[in-house]
């Protein structure tokens, strides 16, 4: 199972990049909405959430894909677009929802403040911590997990690919609901279950 430990820094902590004065918060929801008739080339992305801190926010920006290739040598190649995008999961549990434009995203940064300080991490550009909207579908992006211990200088954050755990969960979901769009595998890699699960049934 992919896993990816971040520890939280007092440095890192201090680090805010100027670009996150332009962001904007988007709505995240506990179960499966449409978009819009505005919201053209959108999809519906699903993160599960284990958050054993309270305040726990993310930013994430879309991916210029003809990045991509260079920043397997150099992180600091990829691209970013558009605005930043904060998704606030304060009070949170099991999983919420956001639509997204289609396209490849970054998690850029975790926020886990420390009661009243905040305290924030770059993921470093790292392709873990992507995922891919697909326009149509409901995709599957992800866990975010925040762990219980900390200290004021550092926590426990990781950014999971729990697929085939959180399945029967989301289908389930889905079952409740009246939407009938397919459901796709949205992490930032294809693992060998869901592209069998995304095969066609004949």
């Amino acid at each position: 199972m992919l896993r990816s430990y971040i520890l939280i820094a007092g440095a890192l902590g201090m680090l805010i990049s100027p670009m996150l004065n332009a962001q904007s918060t988007w709505l995240t929801r506990n179960s499966l909405t449409l978009p819009t008739n505005k919201q053209k080339d959108y999809g519906i992305g699903v993160i599960f959430v284990e958050l054993n801190q309270h305040n726990v926010s993310a930013i994430v920006q879309r991916v210029d894909e003809d990045s991509v290739a260079k920043s397997i040598t150099n992180k600091d190649a990829l691209d970013l677009e558009g605005k930043p995008i904060k998704l606030d999961f304060t009070g949170t549990t099991g999983f919420v929802t956001v639509n997204l434009p289609e396209g490849l995203y970054q998690i850029t940064q975790v926020d886990v403040p420390h009661f009243d300080l905040p305290f924030k991490v770059s993921t470093d550009n790292s392709d873990i911590w992507r995922f891919r909207v697909k326009p149509g579908h409901i995709n599957y992006l992800g866990l975010l997990e925040v762990g219980a211990v900390r200290a004021k200088d550092n926590v426990n954050v990781a950014w999971l690919n729990r697929f085939a755990t959180h399945l029967d969960e989301l289908l389930a979901a889905i079952n409740a609901s009246t939407i009938e769009w397919p459901l796709a595998h949205g992490v930032g890699y294809q693992d060998d279950f869901s592209l069998l699960l995304e095969q066609p049934i004949k």
